[in-house]
């Protein structure tokens, strides 16, 4: 993935080479073991970047669901709505997770 928009390590952190968490055909997830921030390698602002393309979205919707179940058992497991009732996530994307806490017992209020 050499391109001007290759970003392999982290955009928070600066952790190098990150692993990839998901393959795209036209991109990769990575994903940082050091701050477990996600992000697209290459970043999506060459000529070809769309901010309005549904399809950028609908791309990853298979594994979206799956994903999402793991991350709420894992939520559940080190800090159930008992616990810790709020929930913030940045960078929703459509809200589906937000929404499916909602379900589970969370406070998720909309923005």
């Amino acid at each position: 993935m050499a391109s001007e928009f290759a970003q392999p390590d982290c955009v928070f952190c600066g952790y190098k080479d990150a692993p990839v968490h998901l393959q795209r055909p036209r991109f990769a997830v990575r994903h940082c073991p050091h701050c477990r921030v996600l992000w697209c390698d290459p970043t999506r602002f060459d000529a070809e970047f769309n901010p309005d393309d549904e399809a950028a979205y609908i791309e990853v919707e298979a594994s979206v669901h799956t994903e999402n179940a793991t991350r709420l058992h894992h939520l559940m497991h080190y800090a159930g709505p008992d616990t810790h009732p709020r929930l913030l996530e940045v960078g929703c994307m459509h809200g589906d997770f937000v929404g499916r806490r909602r379900g589970a017992g969370y406070q998720a209020p909309r923005a």
